[in-house]
């Protein structure tokens, strides 16, 4: 576990806000949330140069999300990113590291709510904590350290709980949950359809070939490590109940899984804190998920995303998207 504990020596920050929200959430608890929706549309009619990141799930929330892109535009935002294509990023990194490290454990870090709860309320399990940035924080890095990105920031969210990710590396970025931007729509009567279509500046590129492909972060890594352990554990019912029995597993030596994927939310991202109660209805627990997909498609993709990863080794460098 040294390689681990190396990399994993700071707290995320300011915890406070975005963990009480989660031990209220353990308790079932019906909360309202602030998120940045109001401060972002402020600033950018008042011209803050900004560029937009947007949430695989932002696709569906909307009856067009190209014509909310294009809404955004004409308020100001200069350009819009797909995270899900940097999505590839995060699962190199996690390869890299299983590999490196046959024997270790790992708790995934994609779930900000999960991850700033272990680390305000679970110390000891930091050092288990996969030390990769979330997919988020994987796309702001790149753009701004390989595309030479100097635009502020804005994250379109399913997650209350980004806010507190993206501030870590812009201070004064923002995180507008979907809900809040689909309220402020509503209440300001925007009429999307009078708007221009607009899609991703990196839309040519696809959506990647890890997630967005399996669909989820054990899948992606099973493709190319198939003889490891994963296991999924979602909603605030159970995850945190589990984090105390894999506290009592690693204080006896107990076995662990050599990945837990966890979420805090019961149908993952896509049914995040961020999200509406109607958009939510009906959504399957993440948990409950294994992407099974035809033998030749995963040996095919498998191939194609070894040679991105060739290409990753070449062209990025795997320190840069972890914490220091």
């Amino acid at each position: 576990m040294q390689y681990v504990k190396d990399y994993v020596t700071s707290p995320l920050g300011d915890l406070e806000a975005t963990c009480d929200m989660v031990s209220t959430t353990r308790r079932s608890a019906a909360i309202d949330y602030e998120d940045d929706t109001e401060r972002f549309i402020r600033d950018v009619k008042n011209g803050v140069p900004i560029t937009l990141l947007a949430a695989p799930v932002v696709i569906n929330s909307f009856a067009d999300y190209r014509q909310v892109f294009g809404y955004l535009k004409s308020l100001g935002v200069r350009s819009f990113h797909n995270v899900l294509l940097r999505a590839d990023i995060t699962i190199w990194g996690y390869i890299e590291l299983l590999r490196r490290n046959k024997q270790a454990a790992f708790l995934s870090s994609p779930c900000a709510a999960v991850t700033e709860y272990i680390c305000r309320h679970k110390p000891q399990l930091k050092p288990y904590l996969m030390p990769v940035y979330s997919p988020l924080l994987c796309t702001i890095i790149y753009l701004q350290k390989y595309r030479n990105l100097t635009d502020r920031l804005a994250f379109l969210s399913p997650c209350v709980a980004k806010r507190t990710e993206i501030k870590r590396v812009d201070s004064q970025g923002y995180n507008i949950t979907i809900k809040k931007l689909q309220q402020y729509m509503a209440t300001h009567s925007i009429a999307l359809s009078g708007y221009e279509r607009v899609d991703f500046d990196d839309r040519p590129e696809g959506a990647g070939l890890t997630l967005g492909v399996y669909g989820g972060v054990s899948e992606s890594i099973a493709a190319h490590l198939p003889d490891r352990q994963f296991v999924k554990i979602s909603g605030p019912d159970k995850v945190y109940r589990w984090l105390d029995e894999y506290e009592q597993m690693v204080n006896t030596n107990g076995s662990v899984p050599q990945l837990a994927e966890l979420y805090n939310c019961r149908a993952g991202c896509e049914g995040g804190t961020g999200i509406s109660e109607i958009q939510k209805k009906g959504l399957i627990p993440v948990d409950a998920k294994w992407s099974e997909l035809p033998r030749t498609m995963v040996d095919q993709n498998r191939c194609a995303a070894a040679q991105l990863f060739t290409t990753f080794e070449k062209t990025l460098k795997l320190p840069d998207f972890m914490p220091e």
